[in-house]
């Protein structure tokens, strides 16, 4: 994400911090050409382009329609989500999915997915993604910069009482 006119800059700068790092492998992932991951790219010396295409799984919710999104799947995978949804609410109440709606929310939903996934790795004696503050604060200006303009989206996904995570789109 830059503001247009600021591509080849940021591209240069982020090539510049990379070469003063040590990787054993640097991935970038799902680009196209004359974007700014490309230029970053081309600007590294070391880079080995791998070109692979797939395609994407995904989800036509408008042709799911007013229906639950379980409804929609059939056979064996229906059959497994609908076994596995009626066993986590037995045992933990109904699902509810909550979307933030305002940017304090988001805020909070961020804040409290950083902990969970920093918990998640310093139970494997790893550091999490989060516990570096720069990190954390990219995101935290990232949600600040496009909450209004609905580019990003902060969901929980908890019982009555239990929260079981937080998904983080932009």
């Amino acid at each position: 994400l830059h503001l247009p006119g600021y591509k080849e800059l940021i591209a240069t700068d982020a090539a510049r911090v990379a070469l003063n790092m040590r990787w054993s492998r640097f991935h970038v992932f799902g680009y196209k050409e004359g974007a700014l991951a490309s230029l970053l790219v081309h600007l590294l010396p070391f880079a080995a382009v791998e070109n692979d295409t797939s395609n994407a799984n995904f989800v036509d919710f408008a042709a799911v329609g007013e229906k639950e999104f379980e409804a929609s799947l059939s056979g064996k995978s229906g059959s497994q989500v609908r076994r596995n949804r009626r066993l986590h609410e037995e045992a933990y109440g109904n699902f509810e999915v909550v979307k933030a709606r305002n940017l304090d929310e988001a805020m909070l939903f961020f804040s409290r997915l950083a902990a969970l996934n920093n918990n998640r790795w310093q139970s494997k004696s790893q550091v999490g993604t989060f516990s570096k503050e720069a990190i954390v604060d990219f995101h935290e200006r990232l949600i600040r910069r496009l909450w209004l303009s609905g580019a990003v989206d902060l969901i929980c996904v908890r019982t009555n009482d239990k929260v079981f995570g937080y998904l983080y789109n932009f």
